[in-house]
Order: structure tokens, then C-alpha cells, then sequence
């Protein structure tokens, strides 16, 4: 009769649990914004509701499961002086053992779950950041901040750099996201991105991106200067609604996604001058140049991705790649010309000029492979150079300031 009441009870905790993932189910899709979104919430529930079939089948149908409703088999009677007394007290404390060891595995397996999902939401959101581009964005801003011809570098001024620019350029790439969601779910390189594959609403990327960009700009100018948060904020506007929607529609936003890309390392400059100078506008030059063959070796590589998601891209456009390998050649020999403008405005020495001199050949050298062949693999090392060209360039400068006036 005991295990009855059990098996009863059990029944009836899992009814309300039922109940209650309905009620919170027609909530979710009665309040959010997006219908199309609601089905991974409900696949959420779904296997919150398999957790608790799992946890009364475990509870009620097992056969060593407290609440056990099969029939025990029919047993020759004993004297019950003499067995039943030890025998029931130790199935008793068999089960309590059995019983106590299956809650704590069942709570193991709750805890474990609960531990999973939240690393997955975490990594959905910084994915959402887009942390490469980030950090290259950041880097871009602190030697524009290392070029600055002031007698120390303002330790707290270049902390507080850095993390306006980072929040500001994490949320422009959350709002990227938020545009870019639907052709992004054509394409093969970003169909597995947090809205596409459906890991986050996209209302989550639209307000978690706007709460970054305002955090990140309203940092900037109360504690750099109101000049560099203007600058972080035109960055934004113009990452988002110049350059996004000309992916669409131009071949030419990959010059135009110059002007957002390079303004971080002026607004570096700013940060620690409070003006624009000539020595700022080196800095943005240089970072102008170097997106090119940048995102020009990136669109090579995924020239098919960006067909089927819809982009006009120029790697689309001139399927010969002689464009392409061209314009990759010249900005690159641009860079190398405008890496060494610093030198002639007396604001790096030596040490500066040689790092840039041997990475410019080393860029060079990539380029001009490239444009003889043309060739995805050629296009990647270009790319990977690229990657590795800033933060050796800001290093170096760093070293040289190191070298002539000290650091702090």
C-alpha cells in the first residue's frame, strides 16, 4: 500500500511538472518577439519535460526504485520470528542505500546539465563579440594611444581605452549578428553562428549589442575624452549602416568598411592627445591600407559562401581573381609605404622603422605570391599574415617607445 501511495504521488508531482511546462511554454510564445525563434525554446522545455519522465521512470517503474509498483512474485511463507525480521531490515536498508544513491545521481546529472547549458549560452554570447576582431580593434586603438609623442603613457587613460573600444566594438559585432542573421543562414562558414543555428533569439543579440555599444561609449567620454567616444560611436554607425547593408549591394564596401575599421586606431590617438593630428591621421592610414588585403584574401577564400548568401562582394563580381590579387598588391604596398610615415614625422625611431620594414616584406612577399597564383591557399597565408602584422607593428612600437622615453 506504502509503494502505492508513493507511485501515486510520483504521478502526481510529474502532472504538475507537465502542467507547468505547458503554462511557461504558451507564455513564451505568447510574449516573444520573433515567432520563428520560439521553436529552440520549446525544444528547451521539451527536454526539460524528458528530464522529468526520466526522473519518475527512475522513481516509480524501476524495480529497485523506492516507489515500486511491480508485483512481487508469490514466496514460500517463513517464520516470521525467525527471517522475516532481518531479512526486511536489510531489504530496507538495501533500497534506503539504492534509493539515496540514485537521488544523488539524479542530482549529479541535474547539476552537470545546468553547468553545460550555461557554458553554451556563454559561448553563444561571446561568439556574438566576435573576439578576433575584437581584440584586433583593441590592439589598433593602443598604438594609435603608443604613438602619441606625450611624455608617459596615462596608465589609467589607456585601461579605460581599452575597455570602452572593446565593449563598443563587442556590441557593433553583436548588432552585425542581429543584421546579418538571415544570409548568414545561407552561407556554410556562418550557418553555425549563435541566431542562424538558432542557439539565441535575435532579440538577445539586438539588446545584449546595444548595451555594449552604450556601455562602451559612455565610459569613453566621461573618462578618456568626449572626442574618443564620438569617434567609438561613429565607428559604430558607420560599421552598421554604411558598410553592412553596402555587402549587398556594392563591390565596393570593402573600401568603404575601411573608414569604421581604421577610425579605432585615430580614436587611440585622441585618446591620448585630445586632438586629431598628423600622427593620428598616420595611424588611420595605416590601418586603412592594411584592411584591404585583409578582407580582400577573406573574400577570395569564401567567394562561393558570399554568392549564395547574397553578397555583392568583388571576389563575386571578377570570378578571374585579377582584381582581386591586383588591389590586394597595391594596398599592400600602400601599407608598406604609410607604415614608415611615423618615422618621418619624428613619433618612432629606429627600432619602429626596421620591425616595419621586415613585416612589410613579409606581407609583401605573401601578397605577390598571391597574385601570381591566384590560389585559395596563397589567399589564406595572406590572410594569416595579416593577422599576425598588427599586433607585431604595435609590439615594435612599443618596444622603440620603450627605448627612447620610457614607458610610464
Amino acid at each position: 500500500m506504502e509503494s502505492h501511495g508513493i507511485a501515486r504521488a510520483c504521478a502526481s508531482e510529474f502532472a504538475a511538472l507537465t502542467k507547468g511546462f505547458e503554462r511557461i511554454r504558451r507564455n513564451f510564445d505568447r510574449n516573444i518577439l520573433d515567432k520563428k525563434y520560439a521553436k529552440p525554446a520549446a525544444i528547451e522545455l521539451a527536454g526539460l519535460r524528458a528530464i522529468a519522465e526520466i526522473f519518475v521512470y527512475y522513481a516509480v517503474h524501476r524495480p529497485d526504485a523506492r516507489c515500486n509498483t511491480t508485483p512481487v512474485p508469490h514466496r514460500s511463507y517463513e517464520d516470521p520470528s525467525r527471517s522475516a525480521p532481518a531479512a526486511g531490515a536489510k531489504t530496507h536498508a538495501a533500497r534506503t542505500a539504492q534509493t539515496g544513491a540514485h537521488r544523488a545521481g539524479v542530482q549529479a546529472d541535474v547539476q552537470t546539465g545546468a553547468r553545460t547549458d550555461i557554458r553554451t549560452l556563454l559561448r553563444a554570447y561571446l561568439e556574438l563579440a566576435k573576439p578576433e576582431i575584437t581584440l584586433l580593434v583593441a590592439l589598433s586603438s593602443v598604438g594609435g594611444f603608443f604613438l602619441a609623442p606625450t611624455p608617459a603613457i596615462d596608465l589609467g587613460r589607456l585601461i579605460w581605452l581599452l575597455i570602452g573600444v572593446t565593449l563598443a566594438s563587442a556590441g557593433a559585432s553583436a548588432l552585425n549578428h542581429w543584421l546579418e542573421r538571415e544570409p548568414d543562414g545561407a552561407m556554410r562558414r556562418t550557418m553555425q553562428r549563435p541566431l542562424p543555428s538558432g542557439r539565441l533569439a535575435p532579440s538577445a543579440a539586438l539588446y545584449f549589442g546595444s548595451a555594449l555599444v552604450a556601455a562602451g561609449v559612455g565610459l569613453l567620454c566621461p573618462l578618456v575624452n568626449p572626442l574618443t567616444g564620438a569617434l567609438a560611436l561613429a565607428t559604430v554607425l558607420l560599421y552598421l549602416f554604411a558598410y553592412t547593408p553596402l555587402k549587398r549591394r556594392s563591390r565596393w564596401n570593402t573600401l568603404v568598411g575601411t573608414l569604421p575599421g581604421a577610425l579605432p586606431a585615430l580614436g587611440g590617438w585622441t585618446a591620448a592627445t585630445g586632438s586629431v593630428g598628423w600622427g593620428g591621421a598616420a595611424a588611420f592610414c595605416i590601418l586603412a591600407a592594411w584592411q584591404m588585403p585583409h578582407f580582400l584574401a577573406l573574400a577570395w577564400m569564401y567567394r562561393k559562401d558570399y554568392e549564395r548568401g547574397g553578397y555583392a562582394m568583388l571576389s563575386v563580381a571578377d570570378p578571374t581573381g585579377r582584381s582581386v590579387t591586383g588591389q590586394t598588391l597595391f594596398f599592400t604596398l600602400a601599407l608598406c609605404a604609410l607604415s614608415l610615415w611615423p618615422v618621418a614625422l619624428s613619433l618612432a625611431g629606429w627600432i619602429y622603422a626596421a620591425a616595419a620594414v621586415a613585416l612589410g616584406g613579409w606581407f609583401l612577399h605573401a601578397a605577390i605570391a598571391f597574385r601570381r597564383s591566384r590560389d585559395v591557399r596563397d589567399a589564406r597565408r595572406v590572410l594569416r599574415v595579416s593577422i599576425w602584422y598588427i599586433p607585431a607593428l604595435v609590439l615594435a612600437l612599443l618596444i622603440d617607445r620603450m627605448a627612447q622615453n620610457g614607458l610610464f
